[in-house]
């Protein structure tokens, strides 16, 4: 019995000392040395307002930590609240690091890209060096109830003078393992956060650690300001776009097959809402309501597009071509930058003529394109008189639209030229090669629209007068691979 109370006693003052010691003394001895080595290790000023230490749960609990911006007083880093729970017995049992809880309460993260294109964290990316050997066994650790809550980020764009703000940042992630016995299971993480003053939501699965690395993403924007994003496009554009609002729900499923090219599939829907688009002059280029797209399969890497439909309603797009015969449709976005060391003459890349034989054709089908109350208006300088064109209303249906060698498809356009010309087009098109069988139904088209064009090769005016017709057109290519019309 003595034995037994001396254990007992032994026990209780270990217990007394490990909670003393955990509770009271650790965490106010840690607090300046942790803060100290964080300040000297990323030369940057750190603070911590309390750290806790639970050494019967066991765990740590960081609160009020701020890591400043060199030589400045705004935060670069920053939470309210960091809390980790680790399971020490089943760590022990596994050997590895396995954590029950990992959570972050209002993280703050301060980026700025300055004038010089450097960024307020570039000292802290490592310089290369050379790789070494990769040990035989990973380190293996289980990372479970992992929340970022209530997160914020701001990105100072120096050189482009604009701020990107994300706002209630929610990050969830139920578990993350490199432990062969979770690595079959599914990590599903869960994404939210105002974007810039839009929502913006990601669900997933993924399995990172297999060889596969098979993922599926859910992704959901809404009410995406485009224009505010233009800037940062590679190449010069000739438009300005004033308006534009974009929604998209996108499934993205990734898989990584060994010895196999890589898959990459997206579906879902996309639409764009009330685009303003206008020439650098202020000039009306297109005013779009509403663009939508459904995603049937979009495979990049194969590459595969799968549209089952595209849809715009009441388009109004407005066609110019100038005295020089330059047309506004084709010279919306110029030449991208590209620096290229010159290279000594009679040589030839080697890597990309290989990767040009490489290089697949797109297979694009569209299974139903469709046009509704379009208003088409052509204004043409280069003619001695200037023309002017409107097609108004314009309706176009499009089945079976594809790149597919031979494949034929359904056409059915009706238009109204000037308030006066019906013209209709019924029967199949062919992309590849190009080819046609159409139907066409012309009704009173004015003459006098036209006139500029052939004054100059014939010497007459017409005031008034028009032409009705009714046939067929074929267009085929003959063995030369040139149009032959009937």
């Amino acid at each position: 019995m003595k034995i037994l109370k001396n254990i007992l006693i032994v026990i209780i003052a270990l217990v007394v000392f490990i909670g003393i010691a955990g509770f009271l003394v650790l965490p106010p001895l840690l607090k300046p040395v942790v803060a100290k080595k964080i300040s000297a290790a990323l030369h940057r000023e750190a603070s911590i307002d309390q750290i806790k230490i639970n050494p019967f749960a066991p765990s740590v609990t960081v609160k009020g930590f701020k890591l400043a911006d060199p030589g400045e007083k705004t935060s670069f880093v920053a939470f309210e609240t960091l809390h980790v729970n680790a399971a020490v017995m089943t760590s022990i049992f596994r050997r590895a690091l396995i954590l029950d809880e990992i959570r972050l309460d209002k993280p703050y993260i301060g980026v700025t890209r300055k004038e010089d294109g450097s960024y307020n964290f570039s000292d802290l990316i490592p310089k290369e060096t050379a790789k070494k050997e990769e040990p035989s066994k990973p380190f293996l650790f289980s990372l479970n109830n992992i929340q970022v809550i209530d997160g914020n980020i701001d990105f100072r764009d120096r050189p482009n003078k604009t701020d990107h703000t994300i706002r209630k940042l929610n990050v969830a992630i139920p578990f993350i393992s490199n432990i062969e016995y979770y690595m079959k299971n599914y990590v599903e993480p869960k994404f939210s956060a105002i974007v810039n003053g839009h929502t913006v939501a990601i669900a997933g699965k993924t399995q990172p650690f297999l060889t596969s690395r098979a993922t599926r993403f859910d992704i959901d924007m809404k009410d995406i300001d485009v224009p505010f994003y233009m800037q940062y496009v590679p190449v010069k554009l000739n438009f300005k776009l004033t308006e534009a609002r974009l929604d998209a729900s996108i499934q993205l499923n990734f898989i990584m097959h060994q010895g196999k090219s890589s898959e990459l599939k997206l579906t879902g829907q996309a639409a764009l809402r009330n685009v303003n688009l206008d020439d650098l002059n202020g000039n009306k280029i297109l005013r779009l309501p509403a663009l939508r797209v459904n995603l049937a399969s979009v495979e990049p890497f194969a590459p595969n597009i799968h549209l089952s439909e595209i849809a715009l309603d009441n388009p109004q797009l407005v066609i110019r071509r100038d005295k020089k015969g330059q047309i506004n449709l084709l010279n919306l976005a110029g030449q991208k930058k590209i620096n290229e060391q010159a290279k000594p003459a009679g040589t030839e890349d080697k890597s990309d003529t290989g990767n040009a034989n490489k290089k697949k054709d797109l297979n694009l089908l569209v299974d139903q394109l469709l046009i509704d109350k379009a208003d088409i208006t052509f204004i043409d300088a280069q003619p001695s008189q200037p023309v002017k064109i409107e097609i108004n209303p314009l309706r176009l249906s499009v089945s079976k639209l594809s790149l597919k060698r031979g494949n034929l498809a359904d056409v059915d356009l009706a238009l109204v030229i000037d308030k006066k010309s019906d013209i209709t087009v019924k029967g199949s098109l062919g992309i590849e090669p190009l080819a046609a069988d159409l139907a066409l139904d012309v009704k009173s088209l004015a003459i006098r629209s036209f006139q500029p064009y052939f004054t100059e090769s014939v010497q007459m005016d017409v005031t008034r007068g028009a032409i009705s017709t009714a046939g067929k057109l074929s267009l085929a290519m003959d063995a030369k691979n040139k149009p032959v019309i009937k």
